[in-house]
């Protein structure tokens, strides 16, 4: 089974949107609690919310095929 296969195959898919959707939830839930404390750099804050959009697009990608 070679790696094309492998992470178009159904299983493999929904893994990884639900894996990247945990990722991005988690990353907001940590940019909520950043904005409530009133903690962090504004760079972390960007930082954070990129991870949080990147991720979102990634699982939207991953469970749109």
């Amino acid at each position: 089974m070679d790696i094309l296969s492998l992470i178009q195959s159904k299983p493999v898919l929904i893994g990884l949107h639900l894996g990247f959707a945990i990722v991005g939830i988690d990353a907001f839930m940590w940019l909520t609690g950043k904005i409530k404390s009133d903690g962090g750099s504004r760079k972390s804050m960007i930082v954070t919310a990129s991870v949080g959009v990147v991720s979102f697009v990634a699982s939207w990608i991953a469970g749109g095929w």
